[in-house]
């Protein structure tokens, strides 16, 4: 019988729950480092939410909400027929321009494009070799002058500024419709966007972006314009509608990425379970719509207002070939790029 068992049928009350008691004390200080535990919760306690980040984050993250607001108020479209679509993108977070070029425009860039992204797709077969998917690495390299992006655990790639050695691409940019779209959505004034060519072809490869997830608590629009077709099995792009408006349901995981807290042990606050989303979308229809897919055919534009929640899938079969452009209105912080003297405001922030 074990010492602790004879102690409770011999020893007193009192003085065997008094060893029991030093005995627990001195193997949690040992395996768990309590003295550590102990200090930090009597500092939680003394700081309360001053232990995680100072109150000027909430201040600085309140007046850069307020700013992205005054300055990017949405304005009626310049032709009355693309309102429909800035309509939709407003209310639903999230809208398609079908037939937006024509076919054969669409034929000619995708036969050249793919080519250069089959091309790209060897080189990341061999990084992968070397790396490993399991690593989890993306690799930015010099291809044709630009720079490429290698996600080696999706395969995904993504070749930025293609314009530059495409210039007939730029035609994408002067699209009347998806910039009076753009452009009144930010209140006619849209940054200079950014553009890169994304090519996904590698068949059941673990997709991160399946994890649902908010670009920013700030106003972006991503557009994507579809080379090839895209049906449920082509890894289509997923949203949900009515997700990007700021309510207390977010709220702190808005104010968690724009504090960076906790950014050293690699924390996300920007993502949301399945589960959650679900639940929400059914019980709050108002606040979020369960998650659904936009399928498209080539020459199809999608345009997204990716503070709202959404997500990739799994490529089943066959491959997605597109146009990405970013967008951002005046006065935008991009959440990657939080000056350091907010960041320093939190704990743990790099």
């Amino acid at each position: 019988m074990k010492l602790s068992k004879l102690g409770y049928w011999f020893l007193p009350p009192v003085v065997f729950r008094l060893m029991t008691g030093m005995r627990n004390t001195l193997r949690r200080q040992h395996k768990l480092g309590i003295s550590h535990l102990r200090t930090d919760l009597n500092e939680l306690r003394r700081k309360r939410f001053n232990y995680f980040l100072d109150d000027r984050v909430i201040e600085e993250f309140c007046q850069y909400m307020e700013r992205d607001d005054a300055l990017n108020k949405p304005v009626a479209t310049r032709q009355r027929a693309n309102q429909k679509y800035l309509d939709e993108l407003i209310d639903k977070g999230c809208c398609v321009v079908s037939n937006a070029f024509p076919a054969e425009s669409i034929r000619t860039w995708h036969e050249d494009l793919k080519q250069i992204m089959d091309a790209a797709s060897k080189r990341c077969d061999e990084l992968v070799n070397t790396h490993g998917r399991a690593s989890m690495r993306n690799i930015s390299e010099s291809y044709l002058g630009n720079r490429i992006n290698f996600e080696l655990v999706s395969g995904v790639i993504r070749l930025w500024d293609v314009h530059l050695i495409r210039p007939q691409l730029r035609s994408v940019l002067q699209n009347e419709c998806l910039m009076d779209v753009v452009g009144s959505f930010f209140g006619g004034n849209p940054n200079q966007p950014s553009i890169y060519l994304e090519y996904k072809n590698k068949v059941d490869w673990y997709e991160p972006n399946t994890d649902y997830h908010s670009d920013s608590p700030f106003r972006i629009l991503k557009a994507w314009l579809l080379l090839n077709d895209v049906g449920p099995r082509n890894a289509p792009f997923v949203y949900c509608e009515r997700s990007q408006y700021l309510g207390d349901w977010r709220i702190l995981r808005d104010l968690l990425e724009f504090s960076k807290y906790n950014k050293k042990h690699k924390a996300f606050y920007a993502h949301f379970s399945r589960t959650e989303l679900a639940h929400l979308g059914s019980e709050f229809p108002d606040l979020c719509a369960p998650a659904k897919q936009i399928a498209g055919k080539a020459g199809d534009i999608i345009i997204a207002d990716t503070r709202g929640v959404h997500g990739g899938t799994t490529l089943h079969e066959g491959y997605r070939l597109q146009l990405g452009l970013v967008f951002s209105g005046l006065g935008n912080a991009f959440i990657g790029n939080i000056p350091d003297e907010i960041k320093n405001l939190s704990r743990d922030s790099h």
